[in-house]
């Protein structure tokens, strides 16, 4: 059987037939269940004719007495339990330990009633004797919670994930709940938000509905003393950097977990020109997980970051909501180039704001992007930020952050970053080795000793290339 339970009226159906068979005002009901009863209660239904219908009336008065009181009895089962439900509403207990005694004495008498049971019927008769077991003189939760898991797994056997509020509200009362499903994945927002618009809106739900299904996390792919070694070898003077930032990913290794690939966001800083951009991307580049460089430098425009308002003409999510679209990777690595350079004009809100509240997990799992309209987890995106100094950032970003001096590379250093740079151009070129002319080693020592920076090198070295035999193809390095 199913109803309608409105606030004027409810109507009761016979699922065999699929006809009412009765219908009536609350304000009826309350004049026949009081002592100024006007109409007798079973002249609502047709004469019953079997033991069998007998019970069928029976059991829809009951379940119409509980949805007249649909509030009060849901109010009688929410937490915290208390041992006497009477306290809550004793008229209602009473009345419902009464009426539901004589229903399910009914039934016992006749063991072919329940076998003969719509399952809508089975099903209401099986919610009633849970109530009864609570409400009843001598209460018996262990009683309500056997009758409850008989009702969960005749509801599994048939199909149906939930039939009422008020088994989804008993079985929280008795801690019956079943566990959540686990899900294959990340999932970053169950929904993406719907505006006023429908021609911007469908566009947007569905570039980027992929937000609401499950990602799988991308794990460090290669070993981290594989990652160290390769960073000493080009980046031998940020050795202290990459002991600290392949000391987290040694640990996930060793344990197996599947975590961002810093567990805090970490800023580099030191002298311009010293190689930290360049050291930050081939970090990045060697985990192999999903990353992206912004360039925080000058930007004074906060929509970058926080996603621009929908009904803005050209309206966009953030950029992680959308490289996370891009790469299906809940857990990438940005890069934050020059982040103590962000332009004075916060006409669009500053960006500081914002990254102070994508650095802290707890509100990264929260993240409202105002294009999507929808609440994100971005907690398992990591992030390594650049800077010259740290004179201009904001206090509780920096204690947001792991803030380490990179150090500049020392003269002999310059020199195998030289001989490097010369080897790469011409990799890049696809010229094979034996076609390559030797750097002058001698040559590169005296010019890359005046050199201040890495980024003086490779100007350098691009010059010292130009030098070499004119028949084969040049290309300037940057």
């Amino acid at each position: 059987m199913t109803e309608s339970t409105g606030d004027d009226e409810f109507s009761i159906f016979n699922v065999d037939t699929g006809k009412v068979v009765g219908a009536s005002s609350k304000k009826a009901v309350k004049r026949r269940s009081g002592n100024k009863t006007t109409q007798n209660e079973n002249d609502l239904f047709a004469p019953a004719s079997t033991e069998q219908d007998e019970f069928r009336t029976a059991l829809s008065v009951e379940w119409a007495f509980v949805l007249e009181r649909k509030p009060a009895v849901e109010k009688m089962f929410v937490l915290p339990m208390l041992i006497d439900l009477a306290r809550r509403n004793r008229s209602l207990n009473d009345q419902l330990s009464v009426r539901l005694k004589n229903l399910l004495m009914r039934c016992c008498r006749n063991e072919s009633i329940l076998p003969a049971l719509s399952q809508v019927e089975w099903l209401r008769f099986k919610l009633l004797g849970v109530i009864y077991s609570l409400v009843r003189n001598i209460p018996s939760e262990d009683d309500a919670r056997n009758q409850l898991r008989e009702i969960n797994d005749q509801l599994e056997v048939w199909g149906i994930s939930d039939s009422s509020y008020l088994l989804s509200l008993l079985n929280t009362y008795l801690g019956m709940n079943p566990p959540p499903k686990p899900v294959d994945g990340i999932v970053l927002t169950t929904a993406i938000g719907g505006g006023t618009e429908k021609s911007r809106d469908e566009p947007i739900q569905k570039r980027y509905g992929v937000l609401t299904e499950p990602m799988t996390l991308v794990s460090v792919a290669l070993a981290a003393a594989d990652i160290a070694r390769i960073l000493d070898e080009e980046f031998p003077w940020m050795a202290p950097v990459t002991r600290r930032l392949c000391a987290h990913i040694e640990e996930q290794q060793r344990y197996g977990t599947d975590a961002p690939v810093l567990h805090k966001p970490v800023l580099l800083v030191g002298d311009p020109g010293s190689g930290k951009t360049h050291y930050a991307r081939r970090f990045a580049e060697l985990t192999q997980v999903p990353s992206r460089l912004l360039s925080i430098g000058g930007m004074s425009d906060n929509m970058l970051l926080k996603g621009s308002a929908r009904h803005w003409n050209g309206s966009r999510p953030s950029a992680i909501a959308e490289f996370i679209t891009e790469s299906g990777c809940p857990n990438p690595l940005f890069i934050l180039d020059e982040i103590d350079k962000v332009g004075s004009s916060k006409l669009n809100g500053n960006p500081y704001d914002t990254l102070i509240q994508l650095m802290e997990p707890r509100n990264a799992a929260n993240f409202f992007d105002e294009c999507l309209l929808s609440s994100l987890d971005l907690s398992r995106v990591s992030y390594l930020a650049t800077a010259n100094s740290t004179k201009d950032l904001p206090d509780p970003l920096k204690d947001r952050m792991l803030i380490w001096q990179s150090p500049s590379p020392e003269p002999d250093h310059l020199v195998k970053v030289a001989i490097r740079l010369w080897w790469q151009h011409w990799h890049r070129l696809g010229i094979h080795t034996s076609q390559v002319p030797a750097p002058d080693v001698e040559l590169l020592e005296r010019v890359v000793s005046k050199a201040p920076s890495i980024r003086k090198v490779k100007s350098m070295v691009d010059a010292v290339l130009r030098c070499t035999d004119p028949a084969m193809t040049i290309h300037r390095l940057h």
